[in-house]
């Protein structure tokens, strides 16, 4: 030891540890991070910074209900910080719990109508509780602010599109998608927009561009399919299939539907062999009994297709 040791201050000590902090879990290294908070609050109890990122850390970890508990003490110790309510709206959307995480977000935005993280949390839960008129106006603020979020601009393209605006659907999907052109699900929901407008290539280019993107992406391939069968297109929408049932192996729908080509194609045995598959796959899936029926009489089995059309009333019945 050289010269004489001069005691560390608490409140330096509580920000060397708080920054430490900050560096791990800006690395994502949360496990970590939540230690060095944990640190800087027993060293300076008044700190809500430190409250407020040990919860952010403990969000990241999943461990909502102790993280709600440091954000409250962070909320009382600084009542003004709209941080605390956005995290708490962070943590009800991870619930599924949508009308709570509204409840947050709006007090965020109250205290700051220009805090975007918390406009976007906001617009995520009203899609979810299908409030789009709610949910665009709040993407539509985002993107004032932030003319460059990408997300902003899919997720109001979506809404547009569930609600059947088609057209703005398409814009607000096309804005997105010039500023990231990987984005795989603006793709698929724009070629989906597409094939309702009836812009059958447009929304086979889409697909297309998302399965290269996303070779596993099995929304891609399933619309790209269905657009090959508006197309008459028969051998090209079984191939799409035949992949989705390697990536969905327990899909019935799949099943049925590479039936019902081969139906269309006269390949009868190949069709009571697929609609047996989907069958497999959810002995409860009524359609496939139908089709199943539909394939036996077309091949003469009379009996089995008769069992197959009462199994499919049955099930009909019952639901």
């Amino acid at each position: 030891m050289y010269g004489k040791e001069e005691p560390i201050d608490p409140v330096e000590a509580a920000r060397i540890l708080f920054n430490k902090g900050i560096a791990r879990y800006n690395k994502g290294n949360y496990t970590d991070a939540l230690k060095s908070f944990t640190n800087a609050v027993s060293v300076d109890q008044s700190d809500a910074k430190a409250y407020l990122w040990r919860a952010r850390a403990r969000i990241k970890l999943g461990d909502y209900e102790t993280a709600l508990c440091d954000l409250k003490k962070a909320g009382s110790l600084d009542p003004e910080c709209t941080a605390v309510y956005c995290c708490m709206g962070d943590i009800f959307i991870e619930k599924e719990h949508y009308q709570d995480a509204v409840k947050f977000y709006t007090q965020a935005v109250e205290k700051d109508k220009n805090y975007i993280e918390a406009l976007m949390g906001r617009g995520i839960a009203y899609k979810e509780t299908e409030n789009f008129a709610n949910a665009v106006s709040d993407f539509r603020t985002v993107i004032r602010l932030d003319p460059e979020n990408s997300l902003a601009y899919y997720l109001m393209g979506l809404c547009m599109y569930i609600e059947g605006n088609l057209d703005e659907a398409v814009s607000g999907l096309t804005c997105s998608l010039e500023i990231e052109p990987e984005n795989a699900e603006a793709l698929v929901t724009r070629a989906l927009a597409y094939e309702e407008r009836g812009e059958l290539d447009l929304s086979l280019e889409d697909n297309t561009a998302a399965i290269f993107i996303d070779p596993d992406f099995e929304e891609a391939y399933l619309s790209r399919a269905r657009v090959y069968l508006l197309l008459s297109d028969l051998e090209n929408a079984l191939r799409d299939f035949n992949t989705l049932v390697l990536l969905t192996p327990e899909n019935p729908e799949v099943y049925n539907e590479i039936g019902t080509i081969f139906l269309r194609l006269g390949r009868v045995g190949e069709a009571i062999k697929a609609f047996s598959d989907a069958i497999e796959a959810d002995p409860a899936y009524s359609r496939a009994y139908n089709n199943r029926g539909l394939a036996y009489r077309e091949a003469g089995f009379n009996v089995e297709a008769l069992e197959d059309f009462n199994t499919y009333c049955r099930l009909i019945g019952e639901k």
